[in-house]
């Protein structure tokens, strides 16, 4: 399998999280790339078969680079296994992270993906 991991990060929590997911997806013997979504030009994202992305949120907003690609990418990521991921220190408290998942991993895929993700982590 190969997979791609994106990220979009304000203040390095992001792609922390990012890195670690890399990682494990790399320990199980997988091919795997990791991009700042602030870096990305011509990536040919059909040539993966998982696909994760993920941002910090700030002022209940994914970062610009994170959303672009997944718009950019919508088609292709129809086509793939997706997975989405956030970090977001304002839904903290255990009653706040179903509004957390709400807002910022179910209507982001709702509106930016054409399937909805395979998986999607909340990590706060």
């Amino acid at each position: 399998m190969k997979a791609l991991v994106v990220y979009g990060t304000r203040y390095g929590t992001a792609e922390e999280i990012a890195e670690e997911i890399a990682r494990v997806i790399k320990e199980e013997g997988n091919e795997t790339d990791l991009v700042n979504a602030r870096s990305i030009k011509d990536i040919d994202v059909s040539t993966y078969d998982l696909v994760v992305v993920g941002s910090g949120i700030k002022m209940g907003k994914w970062t610009n680079k994170a959303l672009k690609f997944l718009q950019n990418n919508k088609e292709t990521l129809a086509t793939q296994k997706v997975a989405l991921f956030v970090s977001c220190g304002a839904a903290n408290e255990e009653k706040s992270r179903p509004e957390g998942q709400e807002k910022y991993l179910d209507a982001v895929a709702a509106n930016n993906l054409v399937n909805p993700p395979s998986g999607h982590w909340t990590l706060w």
